[in-house]
């Protein structure tokens, strides 16, 4: 893969554009995945030592992250990473004493065609001691932009930028070596990454999963759900409600410590409006689709309906210990969200995006806060447009 074109795709997935004005935002980024390739080689000497497949899959993610964050420092600083990727093999071969790079071999230049001329100026004993170089080369480049807490306008200085391109250009090069002495491509990780990033930023679509099915086998387009509650011996349950007909069992927190997981079947519905999948409402509705078999036994059985709870459980456990309950969040930590979309992998949401999860998610929390704090309320639900809203019970 053009470095060029791993830049523009790495900007066109960026989200942080108003945040990286800070610039650290993009370098912290670069830190924590840099740290995340240590922590990779960590577990190959503590627990994979004979798992080669898991060990190269997760140094691929770490690297094709690292090389993100690369390409928006750059962008973000009016500069081309394959420009930094030139100025460092020239510098390199000039050190070491090696050939240079043809203009020809230049234009062009792919991420393994980077790999393989890094390797003429390799010196090193083994990865131990060029991971142990890459994370004190972060550190040198943590020192240039230091340089700008005392003197923003130092960015507009061209020996900021030639010293900027300098420290970059060896980040970029410790990384290569990692990725040859794992006999790995970086094209490849390139092109993987571009492909992570597209379906993490991608919108989605929300084409019905049962659609042409009969009514009775598919969820409603538009459906209105009361949750209402009361103390009953002691201790509060919500019941609720469709049409005035009670839908499934009264549900208490089940917890030592009071914590309003009560109203957590609005999780569910937020998933059904924003997924057009809910295992678990789709059963308390009575829709399962039993005219096929083997969507009744795989997408609308009891595993489905467990996983869609374990979703809902572990989300609201990092909701409750860190996150405030999501108030005023506009995102979903991705780390979270893969692993979400990981637990679901083996059914028919998984077509979903992360994008999609996200708006699920924040959106089954906006309405989970107004249900705790009113008591109960109305959900209604549009899953043709994908909206969920509330409203105070008449």
């Amino acid at each position: 893969m053009r470095i060029d074109d791993f830049q523009k795709n790495a900007e066109e997935t960026n989200e942080l554009q108003n945040l990286l004005g800070d610039r650290y935002v993009a370098i912290w980024g670069l830190v924590g995945e840099v740290g995340g390739i240590a922590s990779v080689f960590k577990k190959k000497v503590l627990y994979h030592k004979t798992n080669k497949e898991f060990f190269e899959r997760e140094l691929c993610e770490e690297i094709g992250d690292a090389l993100w964050y690369l390409a928006n420092i750059a962008t973000l600083n009016n500069f081309q990473l394959s420009e930094v990727a030139q100025l460092n093999l020239k510098r390199l071969s000039a050190r070491f004493t090696v050939p240079p790079p043809s203009q020809s071999e230049f234009d062009g230049l792919t991420f393994d065609g980077y790999r393989i001329f890094a390797r003429r100026s390799d010196r090193s004993d083994g990865e131990t001691q060029i991971l142990l170089l890459l994370v004190k080369q972060v550190g040198k480049l943590l020192s240039v932009f230091q340089l700008l807490r005392s003197n923003p306008e130092k960015s507009r200085d061209p020996s900021y930028q030639e010293d900027l391109k300098k420290e970059l250009g060896d980040v970029l090069w410790f990384l290569a070596l990692l990725g040859d002495k794992n006999g790995l491509n970086l094209d490849d990780i390139a092109s993987r990454n571009v492909s992570k990033s597209k379906a993490l930023h991608s919108i989605g679509d929300n084409h019905p999963f049962d659609a042409g099915l009969h009514p009775d086998e598919q969820l409603p387009r538009k459906i209105a759900v009361d949750f209402s509650q009361r103390e009953i011996g002691a201790t509060m349950r919500v019941t609720i409600k469709i049409d005035q007909t009670i839908i499934g069992d009264k549900l208490s927190d089940n917890s030592h410590t009071p914590d309003d997981y009560r109203f957590h079947d609005v999780f569910h519905l937020a998933y059904m409006a924003n997924l057009g999948w809910s295992p678990v409402i789709r059963d308390l509705l009575k829709r399962k689709r039993r005219g096929n078999a083997q969507t009744d036994e795989n997408e609308d059985g009891a595993r489905a309906k467990i996983i869609e709870e374990a979703i809902s459980l572990l989300i609201f456990n990092q909701a409750t210990k860190h996150l405030k309950y999501f108030e005023g969040a506009e995102h979903i930590d991705l780390h979270l969200l893969a692993v979400v979309q990981n637990m679901c992998s083996g059914l028919e949401v998984k077509k979903r995006t992360a994008k999609q999860w996200e708006r699920a998610i924040l959106s089954g929390y906006e309405m989970w806060r107004q249900l705790r704090a009113n008591g109960g309320g109305r959900i209604k639900l549009d899953l043709d447009n994908s909206l969920i809203s509330y409203e105070k019970l008449p």
